[in-house]
């Protein structure tokens, strides 16, 4: 099982070094915009690619539009192939399927229809991840997000079913699962409780995503070195 960090809050001059240290310290997945801070999740993820060599870099956007999935386009080219995107609809996961999929697009939906437009530069990625946090899943979706362990175990046989309507096999849905943190004391021993906790919990989940304050951010990626 691996392990992602929301990062919340704005950045500051230590946001370089926190973000490297994350990584370093195992996290396999960063997630920018999940917190509804006022800066851009597609600015703070260029920002951390910088400073970042492995970690996928999640952009959560609510009202994805043509000029942010060329955007995205981008963050894949600048980040070597690191970028994913989550969604919150079916029509957006749709949108950013046709933009992220060529050189030229042509697209036509509600609100936006796009013809023969460039998007440069290219993804790197043949395929950029594309995942949501509703349950009724579209054609094209490669991940979901449950927003708490709970409502992952309520609704996990309905996005199963979800997948067999659109004709995708359940068991290639990659999974994640975010677990809020934030506003409590984090410690070593409890950080390391929590997480053994979940891995046993959430078994079949790929990925546990921890929310937390900055200021536990180093406790627990501490403790995840540690696990290695």
């Amino acid at each position: 099982m691996r392990f992602g960090v929301a990062i919340s809050g704005d950045p500051d001059p230590t946001f370089p070094e926190d973000v490297a240290g994350l990584e370093n310290a195992g996290f396999a997945s960063l997630w920018f915009g999940l917190d509804g801070a006022d800066w851009h999740p597609i600015v703070l993820a260029s920002a951390a690619a910088m400073v970042t060599t492995g970690a996928e870099l999640v952009v959560a956007l609510a009202d994805p539009t043509p000029v942010t999935a060329k955007s995205v386009g981008s963050l894949d080219a600048l980040s070597g192939g690191r970028s994913r995107v989550l969604v919150e609809t079916a029509g957006d996961a749709a949108l950013m399927r046709a933009m992220l999929g060529g050189d030229r697009v042509n697209y036509d939906g509600v609100p936006f229809r796009v013809v023969d437009a460039p998007v440069l530069p290219a993804p790197v990625q043949e395929r950029v991840p594309i995942w949501t946090r509703a349950a009724e899943l579209a054609a094209g979706v490669d991940g979901w997000l449950a927003t708490c362990v709970e409502a992952y175990e309520a609704l996990v046989g309905t996005v199963d079913q979800a997948c067999r309507d659109v004709g995708s096999d359940p068991a290639l849905l990659r999974r994640a699962v975010l677990v809020d943190g934030r506003g409590e004391r984090v410690t070593s021993a409890l950080f390391a409780a929590t997480a053994g906790e979940l891995a046993q919990r959430l078994h079949e989940v790929d990925e546990i995503v921890l929310r937390l304050d900055r200021r536990s951010w180093r406790v627990a990626g501490e403790v995840l070195a540690g696990m290695k």
